[in-house]
């Protein structure tokens, strides 16, 4: 699915309109079946580009995007509910993010958690708490 026949081009368009909408309208419009997130190495602090590899060696997938992307952020020690995207695909009932709702197979959260460091300004891009 090419973003650009939903949101035109140039591609930026995705980053004026908001990424965390875009990634949720393009979720609705064509919901993928299965999510794999490659964890074998990842990225801490200022990524892509000024980010630090971390090795990780975890792949994790699914077939809920929603609950993919939360464990992700568990593994890597961040907050999911404050993630953006990761919070309004579950606002649209894309999937489950409450970790008691999300059946885990293989590796438990705690034997691999690794907290990363945040990136910089991560509290100006994720909802802010109660």
């Amino acid at each position: 699915m090419l973003p650009g026949t939903c949101y035109g081009w140039p591609k930026n368009e995705l980053h004026w309109r908001g990424i965390a909408e875009s990634i949720v309208d393009i979720a609705l419009t064509c919901t993928p079946h299965l999510a794999l997130i490659d964890g074998i190495i990842g990225m801490e602090g200022d990524g892509p580009l000024n980010g630090t590899a971390k090795p990780m060696g975890t792949l994790i997938m699914g077939n809920d995007l929603v609950a993919t992307d939360a464990t992700a952020c568990r593994l890597m020690g961040l907050p999911a509910e404050r993630i953006v995207h990761i919070a309004l695909a579950a606002h649209k009932r894309l999937g489950r993010i409450k970790p008691e709702e999300i059946e885990q197979l293989g590796e438990t959260i705690e034997s691999l958690k690794s907290d990363f460091e945040l990136p910089p300004r991560f509290d100006k891009i994720t909802l802010k708490t109660d």
